[in-house]
């Protein structure tokens, strides 16, 4: 095959990578993929993706799956990897075994074109994607990535799944009084805990408004309980909260996973045991500063409840 055929060859793979990219890859597929045409083109060698970010410590423990040179005899190649605001965040390298041919160098600055324009699409999909599914304000999972993901993980095989509905008391209040700048504050405040206690253990969102759900899962009852605990530390301690005199009224529902008909029955029964504890609340006297701060309370749901479906 000569040079012309040599690099037309090359165009038509790459202009193939381009159309399987725009079906669906993924970056480890992008990775091996990259990893895998370079070995063909230059004879199996051996092929290193460097990032200028990455000690090469960190490159052998991330890219375990690709071989790193070490044959000092192997001829080296190497191409930038630009991207397109001319940033360069590191180089494709490849090490092959033989001289270098008159089109080695063209077909790899192809690769890594292709490379950079890749990478930088996932990661434009990847932010299109969290706006989608994220509360701009809180960074909460909007209602509708809530219900998606928590129905999806109630297949996990946990025993339990439970509910809990907050809501922030006298919010309304607080945007009248101190200005809806201070209100959002208050609801950052609130998503922040509610993120990082659901963090790889549930799923959590804001519905909207002042409203914040999590689900947790767990195959025991005991370990609920003491989730909710933790919730409740969490939520207590919490100083602009407290600076304004203000908590949370949370409400918590449990069901044996498989005897649930719907996330949203049990997200409504938890709305229903949140709103008891707001009106228990206006009803009774005015409580002393050790009742201050969230208020937690929960029922137990071992029989299959009706659907409810968000209006």
């Amino acid at each position: 095959m000569n040079q012309q055929q040599s690099l037309l060859s090359a165009y038509q793979q790459i202009n193939q990578l381009f159309t399987d990219l725009s079906l669906g890859m993924d970056s480890e597929e992008l990775n091996q993929r990259v990893i895998d045409l370079a070995k063909q083109w230059f004879n199996d060698a051996t092929v290193l993706i460097r990032r200028s970010t990455q000690s090469l410590s960190t490159l052998k423990q991330s890219l375990s799956s690709y071989e790193l040179a070490r044959q000092s005899y192997m001829q080296q190649l190497s191409a930038p990897l630009t991207s397109s605001q001319g940033r360069h965040f590191g180089e494709l390298v490849v090490n092959k075994v033989g001289s270098e041919s008159s089109d080695d160098a063209q077909r790899l600055q192809m690769l890594a074109a292709f490379y950079t324009t890749a990478l930088e699409k996932l990661a434009l999909d990847e932010e299109v994607r969290y706006q989608a599914e994220h509360d701009p304000l809180t960074n909460c999972l909007n209602r509708k990535a809530l219900l998606t993901k928590s129905k999806a993980k109630l297949h996990s095989g946990a025993r339990y799944v439970a509910a809990f509905f907050g809501d922030v008391d006298k919010f309304k209040q607080v945007n009248d009084q101190h200005g809806h700048d201070v209100g959002d504050a208050v609801l950052c405040q609130v998503g922040d805990v509610f993120n990082r206690t659901f963090k790889g253990v549930g799923v959590n969102g804001r519905l909207g408004g002042d409203e914040f759900v999590g689900i947790y899962y767990s195959d025991s009852y005991e370990d609920i309980l003491e989730f909710k605990a933790l919730l409740t530390a969490q939520l207590k301690n919490q100083p602009l909260l407290s600076k304004l005199g203000i908590g949370l009224s949370v409400g918590m529902s449990i069901s044996v996973a498989q005897e649930l008909n719907s996330i949203e029955s049990l997200i409504k029964r938890a709305d229903q045991d949140m709103y008891k504890l707001k009106l228990d609340s206006k009803q009774s006297s005015e409580p002393n500063e050790q009742e201050k701060g969230p208020r937690l309370d929960y029922t137990l749901m071992f029989s299959s409840v009706s659907d409810y479906s968000w209006s």
